[in-house]
């Protein structure tokens, strides 16, 4: 998979280290397939650790969360470059990415469609697409599942969140988002995002969702943080 995009898109190089010939090299994979995560969400743990310190063990609404690298590094270049510099081409290696991790996680599991997090109409016309939506089109292809498009709106502008912190980010996203009950009620849904970070998206989207008469809602993401103790740690290579 990974050979035939790298023919197709100018992706030349590792997206998560940098190194090599491929937009994953083999050193990366392995690496991918040894992290840890929280039982409930996404962040990256130490193998002794069951959760990370932003869930502390209470249960969030959604069934799951994983994502497939640590939001670092080359992975995190590459994100900020598909996010605000209009290189969507980068959407589809990096759905090849998420493809990898959901074999990891989720193989096995059939979900009744992917629902991207949705951006604002204000956000769309400034970054020209919904990259979340881009790596969901992507990912909906390459495993067969149906893409629930407009399933999920914003219901309200937020401003920017890189800046904020994790409670005011719940605040700020209370009641953010509704769902579409004709689109969503009764199914299994796999949300898709690009980053993880304190969860308060999937939070309110997965809450949305339900709502509106979901059975059940698990995230996929392309890069999470890590838990505080492996901040110090060294990246890939």
């Amino acid at each position: 998979m990974f050979e035939f995009l790298n023919f197709l898109f100018p992706q030349s190089t590792c997206l998560a280290c940098g190194a090599g010939t491929s937009p994953l090299c083999l050193d990366c994979r392995k690496y991918m397939a040894s992290l840890t995560s929280c039982r409930y969400c996404a962040c990256f743990v130490l193998p002794e650790d069951k959760f990370c310190p932003n869930c502390h063990g209470d249960k969030p609404p959604f069934s799951l969360a994983r994502a497939a690298l640590p939001y670092e590094g080359e992975l995190r270049q590459r994100l900020k470059e598909l996010k605000y510099y209009n290189k969507a081409w980068l959407a589809r290696p990096l759905a090849a990415l998420m493809h990898q991790a959901y074999d990891i996680h989720y193989r096995g599991l059939v979900f009744d469609g992917l629902v991207a997090v949705p951006l604002s109409p204000q956000r769309i016309k400034q970054r020209e697409y919904n990259q979340a939506e881009r790596l969901a089109s992507h990912l909906a292809k390459n495993l067969g599942f149906p893409l629930l498009k407009d399933a999920l709106l914003r219901a309200k502008e937020t401003p920017p969140l890189y800046n904020v912190g994790r409670q005011e980010r719940f605040a700020l996203l209370l009641d953010c988002f509704v769902a579409v009950s004709e689109k969503v009620s009764g199914r299994n849904l796999l949300l898709i995002d690009d980053i993880y970070t304190t969860g308060a998206t999937c939070f309110a989207c997965s809450q949305a969702l339900l709502a509106a008469g979901a059975k059940d809602v698990c995230v996929l993401a392309v890069a999470s943080g890590r838990s505080f103790s492996l901040a110090s740690e060294k990246l890939i290579k």
